[in-house]
C-alpha cells in the first residue's frame, strides 16, 4: 500500500531551543482564596499571616512581595506616605493600612497591610494577625 511510503507528518521537534517561554514559569501552584502563604515580620516586630484573598496567584509571588515590602531597605522607592504605599519590583502594590476584617471599627490601627497587582486595587493578599486568619471573608 503507497500510504506505508508516506513520510509522517508528525515528526519529532529537533528544535535545539528550550522552551523558556514566559509561561513555564507561570505555572507554579496557585492559592486559593483563603490560603496562608507563610509568615512574615512587619516593621515593629510582630509575626503576620499572609492570607490569599482570591485564587489565581501564587503564595510564592506573594511571600516575595511581602517580604519586600517589610524588609529595611524595600526594592525601588521607599513606602510613600502615611498609608505607606508602595509599588514591588513586579509591579504589585502596597499598602499598609488597605484592608480591614469585616466587623471591626474602621480606624486606621485596625487596617492590615495588603498587596497585590494592580487589577486587584491592590488586595489579592493581605497580612493579618496569626489568630485572625479565621475572621478573613475567604
Amino acid at each position: 500500500s503507497p500510504s506505508d511510503t508516506v513520510p509522517s507528518e508528525e515528526e519529532p521537534s529537533t528544535s535545539d531551543e528550550p522552551s523558556e517561554d514566559e509561561t513555564s514559569t507561570e505555572e507554579e501552584q496557585t492559592a486559593a482564596a483563603g490560603t496562608v502563604c507563610g509568615e512574615v515580620t512587619n516593621a515593629t516586630g510582630g509575626t503576620l499571616s499572609v492570607v490569599s484573598m482570591q485564587d489565581e496567584l501564587t503564595c510564592e509571588e506573594a511571600m516575595e512581595v511581602f517580604t519586600d515590602y517589610f524588609s529595611d531597605s524595600p526594592s525601588g522607592m521607599p513606602p510613600q506616605g502615611s498609608g505607606a504605599f508602595w509599588t514591588a519590583p513586579n509591579g504589585w502594590g502596597c499598602s499598609g493600612s488597605a484592608y480591614l476584617i469585616p466587623g471591626d471599627e474602621d480606624i486606621k490601627s485596625n487596617h492590615y497591610p495588603s498587596c497585590g497587582p494592580e487589577d486587584t486595587r491592590g488586595v489579592a493578599f493581605v497580612a493579618v494577625d496569626p489568630e485572625r486568619v479565621s475572621e478573613l471573608p475567604v
